[in-house]
């Protein structure tokens, strides 16, 4: 689970900077 947190975290990243 740790890993797919990992995976959701990057992603979640790269759209608040997308969005930023």
């Amino acid at each position: 689970m740790f890993f797919w947190d990992y995976l959701v975290n990057l992603l979640d990243i790269a759209i608040y900077t997308d969005i930023a």
